[in-house]
């Protein structure tokens, strides 16, 4: 099956997130890293702050 460019735009919902609020969805594992895609550079940086966070206290 072949997907064009509107079914994808169907599919995704872009919305604006506190920074803070971004971290807790990622910490409580509600959002994943992996669901994210073209993010700007804050949302970049706090993903992988989180991620990277998060590692260290499950590796501790």
């Amino acid at each position: 099956m072949l997907i064009n460019q509107t079914n994808i735009d169907q599919n995704l919902a872009q919305v604006a997130l506190p920074t803070n609020v971004l971290e807790k969805l990622i910490s409580l594992g509600i959002v994943h890293g992996n669901e994210c895609r073209c993010l700007n550079k804050v949302a970049k940086k706090v993903i992988w702050q989180t991620l990277l966070n998060n590692s260290a206290h499950i590796a501790s």
